[in-house]
């Protein structure tokens, strides 16, 4: 499994559902009490997201884990996440 693909449905889950609560992200980065930066990276699938990212996010939303995880799994099968640009993904790969 391509982790760059769970990151990028990660983020893509995570903006839905907080649009869905009608959150900006600044709101929503403040109530998980993450950095601009670190929230802007995750939504925007450029950041490896751990468990406890997944825990901390779900709790903001008022959802449970596990529904989160759910929809992150349909979006990997699905292909339902933004596909990066081949100049990202080359200074990806590249490592830059």
């Amino acid at each position: 499994m391509d982790r760059g693909n769970v990151n990028r449905a990660f983020g893509k889950a995570l903006s839905v559902r907080r649009e869905a609560a009608e959150l900006s992200r600044a709101q929503f980065w403040a109530r998980l009490g993450w950095g601009r930066n670190t929230y802007q990276r995750t939504e925007d699938g450029l950041r490896e997201a751990s468990i406890a990212d997944l825990i901390e996010a779900s709790t903001a939303l008022n959802i449970p884990p596990g529904e989160l995880l759910d929809e992150v799994l349909r979006r990997l099968a699905t292909g339902d996440y933004p596909q990066p640009s081949p100049g990202r993904e080359l200074r990806r790969q590249l490592g830059m």
